[in-house]
């Protein structure tokens, strides 16, 4: 969110890809000793709390590994080109790359802008934009979105956009000189370049998994969630709000970006150390490519605000592992952890700080040798058994149609998690015919799954019955759970289910002195 990327910027401007401790263990890197995370706000019935995230440049590994973030090459180019095509319409001419990310910053803003328009103009007193009337200060802030939003694109897909910007092209951000304002362009910003950020995003990674599977050995399977490609720049990849189907933003919600949520969210960032975050180097961290300011050739005395690129939030991941061991999401609000650093301020106004220690790196190791674990049973155990196993069903009599009918209609997790314990309650173990020895075993706590001999299974991995109802879920979504010959056999079990048995015996008439039974 604009928020944290100017809590990061603030904090450590020269940041690249910052996540909470938890997923640095995840993914098999551990926090250094003495360092300070790095404070973001988080807003509670209570006020503000602080919870902390850490750069990779603060983190290590056994192995050098590195979290895959997401590098454009050119070979990419056309497919991505493509991707974009197909949601934000054609290009004339799809020789210039460069060009065709302007274009479509050009579209996406002129779709989605004038959401943030009716909360711009309910705040703009107060700053230099309250003598602009609607017409002119609108123009101005769309001008703003595009440059800013392509700026964006171009800087992220590895293109240097003092080729295709000035200082002069932002000139109007001085305009926007109050919290509010600020927070309501920040914010629009943000959220826009989110947008096709997210598909070619997409697009990379697939193509650099296809590039993965036609290279890799088996030998290498256990290292294939790690790229050996270096940070350029990150922008936040936190999973936020959906996209609809043309590109457009959802309605931008009162608060959301400016109003007076910005002014108390500036208030209390001001509250957090002035003190300039200390640097650890190691020779572990990720190679740095220094940013050009924009805006050079802007009149002295003047902050350059160019550098704000530099604030590019949390760090990618989501390509990080299989389905089943699947972390959260990159700087999510809900992953606070108790331990995440010692927090800071003085404890007054609405900022609450954190006191717990952050784990020591043994503490850590041990968590990361845990996820190690789980990892390397993800990789032996393929998504393939995993659905070889629920597509089974419960072993009991109709048991996959109660499931599948469960999972058709509309429930909450919660719910279908308490179904699916209750459907396999009377299951305890099953084997699954495939010439990969699958065997499974069901309790109160999940399934467990091993492949191999009974009494020295090559692999072993349990899934918790949040994570088989997810993924059954997405099976029945998908229309796989039912083979076809299982839905020909659905529909006469539903028909069994509506009609009346005519064996059935009728219910035997009651009779008293005033009706006796017939002769």
């Amino acid at each position: 969110s604009f928020r944290d990327q100017l809590l990061i910027y603030a904090q450590k401007p020269d940041a690249t890809a910052c996540a909470e401790i938890e997923f640095w263990n995840k993914y098999g890197r551990w926090v250094n000793r003495g360092t300070t995370g790095i404070a973001l706000l988080v807003d509670t019935d209570q006020g503000y709390k602080l919870r902390h995230v850490f750069d990779m440049s603060d983190t290590n590994s056994r192995e050098g590994r590195t979290i895959p973030i997401w590098r454009m090459k050119p070979q990419y180019e056309g497919p991505v080109l493509e991707a974009l095509e197909n949601s934000y319409g054609e290009f004339a001419d799809k020789s210039d790359f460069a060009e065709c990310l302007l274009q479509t910053a050009k579209v996406i803003v002129e779709d989605n802008f004038s959401d943030y328009c009716a909360e711009l103009r309910g705040v703009k007193e107060g700053s230099l934009l309250e003598e602009l009337d609607d017409l002119n200060a609108e123009a101005w802030f769309k001008g703003l979105l595009e440059n800013s939003v392509a700026y964006i694109m171009l800087t992220r897909c590895g293109i240097d956009p003092q080729d295709y910007f000035s200082g002069e092209d932002f000139a109007h951000i001085y305009d926007f000189n109050t919290p509010e304002t600020l927070s309501i362009l920040g914010g629009a910003v943000s959220d826009i370049s989110e947008m096709p950020l997210r598909e070619i995003a997409s697009t990379v990674r697939n193509l650099y998994r296809e590039e993965q599977e036609q290279n890799r050995t088996f030998a290498g399977n256990a290292d294939r969630r790690y790229n050996d490609g270096r940070v350029k720049r990150e922008r936040s990849v936190e999973h936020g709000t959906d996209v609809s189907d043309r590109g457009r933003l959802p309605p931008a919600q009162p608060g959301s970006a400016g109003g007076s949520e910005g002014g108390k969210i500036w208030d209390a960032a001001a509250q957090l150390p002035q003190k300039p975050q200390e640097r650890l180097l190691h020779g572990d961290a990720v190679e740095r490519q220094t940013e050009r300011p924009s805006g050079e050739d802007r009149p002295g005395g003047h902050r350059d605000g160019g550098a704000v690129d530099g604030a590019n939030g949390a760090g990618a991941g989501r390509d990080g592992g299989t389905e089943s061991v699947r972390s959260d999401e990159v700087g999510g609000p809900d992953e606070q952890h108790p331990g995440s650093g010692g927090g800071s301020g003085d404890g007054g106004g609405r900022v609450r700080r954190l006191t717990d220690p952050l784990p020591t790196e043994e503490e850590q190791k041990a968590a990361i040798q845990a996820a190690e674990d789980e990892q390397s049973s993800a990789f032996a155990i393929s998504q393939e058994d995993i659905d070889a196993v629920l597509l089974h069903g419960s072993g009991i009599a109709d048991g996959k149609f109660r499931v599948f009918e469960q999972f058709e209609t509309a429930h909450s997790s919660t719910e279908n998690v308490s179904f699916l314990k209750e459907e396999y309650k009377s299951t305890t173990y099953f084997s699954v015919t495939t010439d990969r020895k699958i065997r499974a075993w069901f309790d109160r706590g999940g399934v467990k799954i091993s492949i191999g001999d009974l009494s020295k299974p090559e692999a072993e991995v349990t899934l918790t019955w949040k994570k088989a109802a997810k993924r059954i879920g997405q099976l029945v979504e998908a229309g796989r759970y039912l083979s076809p010959a299982e839905k020909e056999k659905y529909q006469e079990y539903r028909r069994q289910e509506s009609v009346p048995d005519p064996l059935a015996a009728a219910p035997e008439p009651e009779h008293d002195e005033l009706n006796p039974p017939p002769a």
